[in-house]
């Protein structure tokens, strides 16, 4: 019997559209003049934000974290050597602790959650067949706490489903509109169990401390069929979208 639901073995991908989404971070960046911003690149993978970030701010402070031991060595290796990088082989989310995470034949699309069995059946490269291992984890504010961290210009997260336990995690920082802008990457396809939703992101973000608003969202990848399966959004605080409405 034919699947009738996602097709992936043709996908749209647009790179295009991330990156111009990209490109209008940093304009807004520019817009408040943070030569020098502070920023956590939550589910750091290989580097290729650092790359990213370094490109258009080469005197950024960045915070990485990546959850994946094998990933991690790899970027700890590749980027030791360059100024104000820290890394932390931790999983951010709303406990402090261990957590079960799950390790995908293709690094990119580990995470916390585990993928649903109808994305490993369908997908043809088997890239979400995984190992389940245990990983350290840490919140976003207690790291910061003990950093003495108190305010952070831009919070990026890319964890493949679990970015509201990320979000939860710093709930101290976010009520208190210490964290400017967020960028973070959603997936709309159903691909991890108790994935977080859009309107999930929409509903905490609007309601913690003074609220966040939605400043920008760009759908990058589709299914075989056009349904919508990822994009990039960028979320500003209360006191950072006034000053930018101005």
């Amino acid at each position: 019997m034919e699947d009738k639901g996602i097709n992936f073995v043709k996908t749209l991908n647009l790179p295009e559209v991330e990156e111009k989404c990209f490109e209008r971070l940093v304009r807004l960046i520019g817009r408040l003049n943070l030569s020098h911003p502070l920023i956590f690149d939550v589910g750091a993978n290989i580097g290729q934000s650092i790359d990213k970030f370094r490109g258009a701010w080469p005197d950024a402070s960045i915070h990485c974290f990546e959850a994946n031991p094998s990933v991690f060595q790899y970027l700890h290796t590749q980027y030791a050597a360059e100024k104000d990088l820290y890394f932390n082989p931790v999983a951010l989310s709303e406990r402090i602790g261990e957590l079960s995470f799950f390790a995908t034949r293709v690094a990119e699309v580990s995470s916390l959650l585990s993928p649903t069995q109808r994305m490993q059946n369908l997908s043809v490269e088997h890239k979400y067949d995984y190992e389940e291992i245990t990983v350290p984890s840490e919140t976003l504010d207690h790291y910061c706490e003990t950093q003495h961290i108190s305010r952070i210009d831009l919070l990026k997260i890319d964890v493949q489903g679990a970015e509201l336990s990320v979000l939860k995690g710093a709930q101290g920082l976010l009520s208190a509109g210490a964290v400017s802008m967020i960028y973070l990457e959603t997936t709309f396809a159903d691909c991890y169990e108790n994935q977080t939703l859009f309107t999930d992101l929409l509903v905490y973000l609007s309601q913690v401390g003074e609220g966040y608003e939605l400043w920008d969202i760009a759908p990058f990848l589709y299914t075989g069929r056009d349904q919508l399966w990822a994009a990039n959004s960028i979320f500003l605080s209360k006191s950072i979208a006034g000053e930018l409405l101005k």
